[in-house]
Formats: structure tokens, C-alpha cells, sequence
């Protein structure tokens, strides 16, 4: 490894753990403090993958700290969007494990207004919501989220992975969603792309 490229992972490495350390004291600090805290460790499993971050990110006793502080700042929608962008990084990215506290968590905020759309970004993707019986329910109010942006980017992301799955009672909405896309795509890419959605549910 180049120097210059170790000492940039070195350097982050000591980020991960003097944030790591300060949010482990959290229970002495104020609630912006702690905030702030997590504003910026949310920052650091979703940068450049690394080999050399796997032992931070994997790591169980962290994992239910910051499942503690956002269990006890409940109402803080910010605290709450950047835990759940650093859990959900933590587990797609570098494999932590996901447990029952961390799935029952993404699931008590599935539907919260002003968060759902942040917990849609990656609770499909869990091992517990994978093992769900009837996730279609769930894929076709994403769309209906907020902030919308994010909503209808991520029901979109998720049509594409289940494009062949889709079940026939909802067929029609999403061919609608997705025209309704193309005719407000501001590109001829644009409307290429969501006209090959459709023609794939069609066809």
C-alpha cells in the first residue's frame, strides 16, 4: 500500500475510533452533543469501503449503543435518520450482524413520518424482513414516504430488484407510478430508463 494511501486510511481509522469513543460515553453528554456526534460517525461507514474499518463496524456493543441513544431521543428525527444510515451501512457494507433489537428497530420506524423513507433505503435488504411472508404491502407505500424524493427514488430501486416478482394486483399502480416518472423525466435518458421498467412488467 502507498504511503500517502495508508496514511489517509490511518487517518480515518483514528476518526472512526476517537467518534467511537466519544459516542460510548454518550450517557454524560447533552443531547446535542450526542447529536452532533452521531451527525458525524454516520459519515464514516457509508465513505470508501475498507478492509481496515471491518473490526469498527462489526462490532455488537457499539451496534446497541447506538441503538440505546436513539431509544432514548426518540423524537430527535435527525439523530434518528443518521443512526439509522450508519446501522444499515454498517450491516450492507461491512456484514454486522443484524440481530433481532436492530431489525425491531428499522421496523418500529418503518412508517414514521419524516423517517420511513430513510429506514426504506435499507430495511428490505434485512435478513428479518426477507424472512416476511407479504413484503409487497411494504414496496408499494414507499412511494408514499417522505421526504418524497428519497421515497420514490428508493420504490423505484426496489421495483427494479423485484421487477419479476411483482404480483399482479399490482401491476397497473406501479405501470402507472413509472409513467407518470417518464413523463416528469427532464431527459430523453430519463424516459428511456422508466420505459424499460414498464416494458419489462408488461412483457
Amino acid at each position: 500500500m502507498p504511503n500517502t494511501v495508508k496514511s489517509k486510511i490511518q487517518k480515518k481509522v483514528q476518526t472512526i475510533i476517537e467518534l467511537q469513543s466519544e459516542i460510548r460515553k454518550w450517557k454524560d453528554k447533552s443531547e446535542e452533543g450526542v447529536s452532533a456526534l452521531i451527525h458525524r460517525f454516520e459519515k464514516t461507514p457509508r465513505d470508501e469501503v475498507s478492509i481496515y474499518f471491518i473490526p469498527y463496524f462489526t462490532d455488537d456493543t457499539f451496534s446497541k449503543i447506538l441503538i440505546q441513544i436513539a431509544n432514548t431521543y426518540k423524537d430527535n428525527r435527525k439523530l434518528q435518520i443518521n443512526v439509522i444510515s450508519a446501522l444499515g451501512n454498517m450491516i450492507s457494507r461491512y456484514k454486522l450482524e443484524e440481530t433481532q433489537e436492530i431489525y425491531d428497530y428499522f421496523k418500529a420506524n418503518m412508517f414514521k413520518k419524516g423517517i420511513s423513507a430513510f429506514v426504506a433505503i435499507h430495511l428490505p435488504y434485512l435478513k428479518g424482513f426477507i424472512a416476511e411472508e407479504k413484503p409487497w404491502d411494504y414496496f408499494m407505500s414507499i412511494h408514499k414516504m417522505a421526504p418524497k424524493k428519497i421515497a420514490e427514488e428508493q420504490f423505484v430501486a426496489v421495483i427494479r430488484e423485484h421487477i419479476l416478482e411483482i404480483p399482479n394486483d399490482y401491476r397497473d399502480d406501479v405501470i402507472s407510478f413509472l409513467k407518470q416518472k417518464k413523463q416528469a423525466a427532464n431527459n430523453e435518458g430519463g424516459k428511456k430508463y422508466y420505459q424499460e421498467l414498464i416494458d419489462k412488467i408488461e412483457n
